[in-house]
């Protein structure tokens, strides 16, 4: 009996839907024949995770190996992901390359120690920052350390057509002391992270309000718990602020959640409303988290009045 031979259309359906759900599969797949290599290809590239400089050059290395007229990488990649180990330097070099990304993800590192930074990482921050990137709708960045960015501007080309954005990192113990300058500006934005600990001022949340953008829906206050700092059980007993914006009552905007676990039996009513979050570690690993606070926000509308603070 000979095999049955598939219509061209559903066969490559069926491959490119084992490559997409299987990334080991998807590598031997390639091997099949030119032509199945073709249709995997931009699905293996459509998603970058880079964690270390090592693998970081040997990506770089593969964007440059294609001639540079060449579309592939730019119409191909729609995230990338720079985790802990990638510097300045090489984000800027593949961001020249991958211009019509959609959703990424920046947890980048300096070149040398933080006590060694030279004229050329400042240079490489610069360029990171003015990447024209025009299709780019979703960041997440950590900003350190805080003397290179005391006080960040929010007019960054990079930033122009964010519609979720997140800041984390260590730097936000020194954000009460930001002006948010360029922040009401970026008029497509309507998704805002926020991460502080129990000891960051609550004075930033309240200069924020204000320079809320016009279409802003959800601002995420993340709470977590840096070594040494008070517990968060006790920061949120004791801190009646929080407990109103965690009610919604600051501004019906605000949602407030939080990293650490907190058994229900050990919260109060009004505490239910915090949402849990888990880190995400590549571009697109937000989405369940905003979600939560879509959620939370939809629940309150029904229980309590809203409370929207206008510019």
């Amino acid at each position: 009996m000979s095999p049955t031979q598939l219509p061209y259309d559903l066969e490559r359906t069926i491959i490119e839907y084992a490559a997409e759900t299987d990334q080991p599969m998807a590598l031997k797949l390639m091997l099949v024949s030119r032509e199945v290599k073709r249709w995997i290809e931009p699905i293996l590239y459509r998603h970058i995770k880079l964690r270390n400089s090592s693998q970081t050059d040997a990506f770089i290395h593969t964007l440059e190996s294609l001639h540079p007229e060449s579309p592939f990488f730019a119409n191909t990649i729609k995230s990338i992901s720079f985790t802990h180990g990638v510097t300045f330097h090489q984000a800027a070099r593949i961001l020249s390359v991958c211009s019509n990304i959609t959703s990424l993800l920046a947890q980048i590192e300096f070149s040398r120690r933080v006590l060694d930074i030279t004229l050329d990482d400042i240079d490489d921050i610069r360029r990171f920052l003015a990447a024209q990137s025009p299709a780019l709708r979703r960041l997440s960045v950590t900003l350190q350390p805080f003397f290179l960015c005391p006080d960040p501007s929010f007019r960054a080309p990079i930033l122009r057509s964010l519609t979720h954005l997140s800041v984390l990192g260590s730097s936000s113990e020194h954000c009460h002391r930001w002006t948010w300058t360029g922040f009401n500006a970026l008029d497509c934005l309507t998704h805002f992270a926020f991460e502080i600990d129990t000891s960051t001022p609550l004075q930033v949340i309240y200069n924020l309000i204000p320079r809320f953008p016009a279409l802003l829906r959800i601002c995420l206050v993340i709470i977590s718990v840096k070594s040494g700092k008070m517990p968060l059980e006790r920061y949120l007993m004791d801190n009646k602020e929080v407990q109103q914006m965690i009610l919604g009552k600051t501004d019906g905007r605000i949602v407030v959640g939080t990293t650490e676990e907190i058994g229900p039996q050990d919260m109060e009513s009004w505490a239910q409303g915090m949402i849990p979050v888990e880190r995400w570690d590549d571009a697109i690993g937000d989405r369940e988290t905003w979600d939560r606070a879509e959620s939370a926000v939809s629940n309150r509308k029904r229980r309590y009045p809203i409370n929207i603070v206008r510019n």
